[in-house]
Formats: structure tokens, sequence, C-alpha cells
């Protein structure tokens, strides 16, 4: 199957950190845990990257308020001693190292909570294809000689880019759903395989029909009440 690249006007820094982002880096820092266990080096494929770093006090961030439900609620609930420890700790690890101060203020996107937590052996190829975000995801990741970042079209680079010389690794697929190339990737869960050590992460948000509806936690987040609901295949 072909796709054919769109840019598309998205920008991440509305929703950096809600309760999305929560659910689904939480996910993903349990599985980068999981993987470093054996020596053996890993390959990190983000196919849809983004800037990899936002300012929740950023305008774009304030104007829609969504990490205060996400990060915000969970950051609070840390602080209580009240957040589900062994599974998020990963995550909350990671954000405490780019907030170390103790001041909720910048949140990590996906290709900086790799680049914290991958070994000296394993590698992280970042891919980003608007050209505003690229820019700023390489400022982001600048000096980290682990990581590579290439501005081109996620699913193209699962092309080039799969399977990984190490024969081992993690492919996180999180697209914008606007386009329809990108909803019918997601639904057919069309990877390649990465051979020994294949982990595939296709990550798909839904929207509750209602705003005042209360979204759903799954598995260990079920504790935290907040709204939204999504789903991890």
């Amino acid at each position: 199957m072909k796709w054919t690249p769109r840019l598309m006007n998205y920008r991440h820094a509305f929703h950096a950190g809600n309760f999305a982002d929560v659910h689904k880096h939480a996910v993903l820092a349990w599985i980068l845990t999981f993987l470093r266990q054996k020596p053996a080096p890993i390959r990190v494929i983000d196919t849809h990257a983004g800037q990899g770093r936002y300012d929740l006090f950023s305008r774009d961030a304030c104007r829609s308020g969504e990490w205060r439900e996400g990060i915000g609620l969970v950051w609070k609930l840390r602080a209580q001693r009240l957040a589900p420890h062994e599974f998020l700790a990963p995550y909350l690890n990671v954000v405490s190292e780019f907030n170390p101060g103790g001041e909720l203020r910048v949140y990590p996107g996906s290709p900086l909570i790799c680049a914290t937590l991958l070994r000296p052996q394993d590698r992280l190829i970042a891919c980003e294809l608007e050209p505003r975000a690229a820019i700023m995801l390489a400022a982001a990741l600048r000096g980290e000689r682990r990581a590579k970042v290439v501005a081109i079209d996620g699913w193209t680079a699962l092309g080039a880019y799969v399977p990984p010389k190490e024969r081992r690794g993690l492919v996180l697929v999180d697209p914008p759903l606007k386009t329809r190339t990108n909803s019918i990737a997601c639904r057919t869960g069309w990877l390649p395989p990465i051979a020994n050590g294949r982990a595939e992460f296709t990550w798909r948000g839904t929207r509750s029909r209602s705003r005042n509806s209360r979204m759903r936690w799954y598995g260990k987040c079920a504790g935290l009440q907040v709204r939204s609901c999504c789903e991890v295949s």
C-alpha cells in the first residue's frame, strides 16, 4: 500500500500534557523500561514525533488548558503521594527531570521521553514532516548523539528504517488523525516487521460524545478520575 505524505495544520502544543498524552507516555515509558532489561541494543522509531518539548505556560497551552486535567492532575496527585506509583514511576521520573525545581512548566513529548530512557547503546529516529515542528524537534534533541531527527513522512520512514539493524526495538505510531491516510493506516495496523524484537505501539485516541461525560482511564490508571477516553492497541 502506498501512502501519500500530506502536511497538516495541526499544533500539538494545544494538547500537550493532556489526558491522552499522560496515558500514551506512561505506557511508552513502561515499555522502554521493560525493553531495557536485556543488554542488547534497541532502536526506537517515532513516526510522528512533533516538536519534542512544550511550554505549559505558552499561549497555545494556556488557551486550551487541557494539560490541567492531564499531567497537571497527575502531578498534583504525585505531590500528595496518591498517584499509582509502580506504573507511572518511569514516566513521572522523566517529567521530573525537565522540571527540576518541582514546579510543572515543561512537558516532554515522546521523542524526549525516549531519549531520556535510552541507554548508551540504544538509538532513536524521530520523524517529523511539518517544517516548524521539525526545526523545534532538532533544537530539543541537539547534542543528543543517540537520536537522529529526520524531516520525513512517518509512513515513508517505516519502509526506510524498518527492520532496524539492531533487529530489536519499538515503533511508536501516533499520527494526527485528521487525514484519511493516517486514519486508515492506524485502523488497518499497517506496520512492517521489526524481526526478532518486534514491538508496536499504535496510539488511538477518541473523544467523548459529550464534554460533560466522564472520560475513562484503563488498567492501573483507573484510579485517576478525569475526563477522557482512549485506547491503546
